[in-house]
């Protein structure tokens, strides 16, 4: 026997000596983006009978976050591609309207005893229907939809690179209206400048609403005094009455405590210097959300529910990884990942 048969089913299928099935990978991968690999593995062996280990989730999940790093670093050459870009513009349709948003998110990573948390940044591109209420405390229909969510562990800079290039996969540089929606982090908005000067900028309503009662809780310890004062002002903030609620925060800054620790002060400096984000009269008129809602559940999925599960540690190359994994995952880009990994395997 030479032993240089070919198989066809085990090239259908994905087999390669001493490595996982594409498509063991592909579900070993979908389980260790959605919990813990420790209890992944025991999951994964209730549901199909195939004993793997937590290390061998976890190795899928990377699989799968490298292939997302990989189409990014491609977003990212075809970005500086001139040819390219003139190309997409000439043949793609502008999109009416498309949101950004982006935030970030700590998580505890071994190895760096000065540092054992690190930032994980998120970016989120989508459209939304639906129109704000008539009142700060009606109700909210807004709707995001056709998502796309991206992360990196980086720094700000890096990240605008990333910003940069997923953005120009939406046609974000082509948007008839272009809007960001963020919490007032300046990186953020440095970013925007940077890349997107033309967007349209607006501070997340809620974001804007805690500085108000924090203020208010400072100031008053009597329950009526307290809701009165924040009714008031975030009705005035409402209508864009952006003087009116700085001076009612001014009234009540304690000049001989530390303005790092005086909730008033800060949110003196938060409406003053995002005074040019803050006009809502004329964002509701047009029908533009104002809320972060979208990228905040984007947090809350990618690092609240998969990366702080309790007693999570992580190593930062993995930790990386795999919340580019579970990005794409929630932007319903698995199954062309996993077309990308099949064929991977199948040329391996």
């Amino acid at each position: 026997m030479c032993h240089q048969g070919h198989y066809p089913l085990d090239e259908r299928l994905g087999l390669r000596p001493n490595q996982m099935s594409a498509e063991l990978e592909r579900l070993a991968g979908l389980v260790g983006v959605q919990m813990a690999f420790d209890k992944g593995s025991q999951v994964f062996e209730e549901l199909t009978l195939v004993s793997l280990s937590d290390h061998s989730l976890d190795k899928s999940a990377q699989a799968y976050g490298r292939e997302v790093d990989q189409v990014e670093q491609d977003w990212q050459t075809t970005a500086a591609d001139q040819a390219t870009q003139l190309k997409r513009k000439r043949e793609t349709r502008p999109v009416l309207r498309l949101y950004g948003a982006m935030d970030g998110a700590m998580m505890h990573v071994r190895g760096d005893q000065e540092h054992p948390w690190r930032e994980l940044k998120i970016g989120a591109w989508f459209q939304a229907r639906g129109r704000p209420p008539q009142t700060p405390d009606g109700q909210w229909r807004i709707q995001a939809e056709n998502i796309t969510y991206f992360a990196d562990v980086c720094k700000a800079q890096a990240f605008g690179e990333l910003l940069w290039a997923s953005g120009l996969q939406r046609n974000a540089d082509q948007a008839v209206e272009l809007i960001f929606i963020g919490d007032g982090a300046a990186w953020i908005w440095r970013l925007v400048d940077q890349y997107f000067p033309q967007a349209i900028q607006i501070v997340d309503w809620f974001h804007a609403c805690e500085y108000l009662v924090a203020v208010a809780r400072a100031a008053f310890s009597e329950t009526k005094k307290r809701q009165d004062w924040l009714t008031t002002n975030r009705t005035a903030l409402w209508k864009g009455q952006l003087d009116a609620v700085i001076n009612a925060c001014q009234a009540h800054v304690q000049p001989d405590r530390d303005p790092d620790d005086d909730p008033a002060q800060q949110a003196v400096t938060y409406f003053t210097n995002n005074r040019q984000r803050m006009d809502y009269p004329t964002y509701r008129h047009h029908g533009y959300q104002i809320g972060s809602g979208t990228i905040e559940s984007a947090a809350k999925q990618i690092v609240s529910q998969r990366m702080k599960v309790t007693g999570a540690i992580w190593n930062l190359k993995s930790a990386r990884l795999v919340a580019k994994a579970r990005a794409a995952f929630l932007s319903d880009q698995w199954h062309d990942l996993a077309a990308r990994r099949t064929h991977l395997n199948r040329a391996a």
